[in-house]
């Protein structure tokens, strides 16, 4: 139990990025509820996606392939020449 303890540890320090020496001790304490926490999970989720700026960058670069795809295919049928 102790390697797994201390396996969590270093889990635990790189995650946060973080050297640290002195052992973490957990609480049994009992946190009180965020505001909103026990709201509707898919507002909460559409709440959460909506202010990821990595997930903003995601769709419009989704969108921008897109506009590219229908910009090639329309390249590839018959053209009209004066």
């Amino acid at each position: 139990a102790d390697t797994s303890v201390a396996q969590v540890n270093a889990e635990l320090d790189r995650a946060i990025g973080i050297i640290h020496t002195a052992p973490y001790e957990a609480a049994d304490d009992d946190m009180p509820p965020i505001a909103g926490e026990d709201g509707d999970p898919q507002v909460l989720v559409s709440d959460a996606l909506a202010t990821r700026p990595d997930v903003a960058a995601a769709e419009a670069s989704v969108k921008a392939q897109d506009l590219t795809l229908g910009a090639v295919k329309g390249g590839y049928g018959p053209s009209l020449a004066a």
